[in-house]
């Protein structure tokens, strides 16, 4: 019975690999189908070999189809460069050189000759790996649920948390010209093991934050947002300017059950993965790995979707079934993931930072 069942698998298999490749070549399928069938008579191929390798490219497909979930919002207001990802793990971006000159009423011939030099934006994109989760084999038998399930959508929080950690920090400027400062009252600092008080987020520093970046995008409006923590929201939300009805639209404030979702022409997007920065006279980006500081200040990134991207790599899924060593299941996964600005000079991202008072 337990041959035959193997058989049968087999067969199944055979079929299923048959009436894909038929999709594209009726010909090719049916041979091909045909041929692993009858292999399957005589040929037994190792226990779980070709079952594993299916659900293993099933869990890749998965993971790669829920990258970002829960922070879509990257990909809505960024563009994608999974095009221009080479070998799985570089990004590449030509950067166009200077604008022509231009001369009214030329007088002076003749023209003289130049070359745009081009340059390009380059690097490796981040490595994103889960520790290896075993399932013993009594959890498989004796739980309720189905622990590979849940083990799975474990690895897809932790992914896309970290993924999404890391994206703002990629995104957030580094320049004096793209971070301005806070202006409100003085309230106490509110991030985790912060002291001291910062100044309040206030409408009026979103609005500065839009000028630089209408400056350096020659452009007035577009798909644009505003990310925040939800304290930063808390500040904004209750500048008094935007109290009054009448101040709505000056300010384009727009609410929606209580909630303000758009200011100054950014919509608001509240996360708890933002970086943090230091209370230098520039303050400075740090990495999501940094340790936290007394001194730590928050920001409000405010961000044009057209000048900053993604780049999904390759994502690697790994399995072993039965594994003896632990005797049990193991499982881990490997995401590559990119981000940055669109720009060397990092132009289209602007910081209002939280001034310590």
């Amino acid at each position: 019975m337990k041959t035959f069942s193997k058989l049968l698998f087999n067969i199944m298999m055979a079929l299923f690999v048959g009436m894909s490749v038929a999709v594209e070549n009726p010909v090719a399928g049916f041979t091909l189908g045909v041929g692993m069938g009858a292999a399957g008579l005589f040929v037994s191929l190792p226990a779980g070999v070709l079952a594993s390798t299916i659900q293993i490219q099933i869990w890749e497909d998965f993971i790669a189809s829920n990258l970002f979930k829960g922070y879509e919002w990257l990909r809505t207001y960024s563009r994608s460069r999974d095009r221009n990802v080479m070998m799985g793990k570089f990004v590449y971006i030509p950067q166009a050189g200077a604008e022509p000159e231009v001369v009214r009423n030329r007088e002076t011939f003749p023209i003289n000759v130049t070359r745009r030099a081009d340059t390009t934006l380059m690097y490796e994109i981040d490595e994103f790996s889960t520790e290896t989760i075993s399932i013993p084999e009594a959890d498989k038998i004796e739980l309720s649920y189905d622990k590979m399930d849940d083990v799975l959508q474990d690895h897809m929080k932790a992914l896309n948390r970290e993924v999404a950690r890391w994206t703002l920090y990629n995104w957030a400027p580094t320049a004096a010209a793209n971070i301005v400062p806070s202006t409100g009252a003085s309230a106490a600092a509110y991030l985790t093991g912060a002291t001291g008080n910062r100044k309040k987020f206030l409408v009026a520093d979103i609005g500065s934050g839009k000028t630089v970046l209408n400056n350096q995008t020659k452009k007035e409006q577009g798909n644009r947002v505003a990310i925040m923590r939800e304290d930063a929201y808390n500040q904004l939300k209750s500048d008094s300017s935007i109290q009054s009805k009448d101040n709505h639209d000056r300010y384009g404030a727009v609410w929606s059950k209580g909630d303000l979702v758009e200011i100054c022409g950014f919509k608001i997007v509240r996360t708890d993965v933002m970086p943090r920065w230091t209370n230098a006279a520039t303050p400075v980006k740090k990495a999501p790995s940094a340790a936290n500081a007394a001194t730590d200040e928050d920001a409000i990134l405010l961000i044009d979707a057209d000048f900053v991207h993604l780049a999904q790599g390759t994502i690697k899924f790994f399995g072993a079934t039965d594994d003896p060593t632990y005797q049990a299941d193991i499982y881990s996964a490997q995401v590559r993931a990119g981000s940055s600005p669109e720009r060397t000079n990092t132009e289209g991202v602007v910081a209002v930072h939280g001034d310590t008072v």
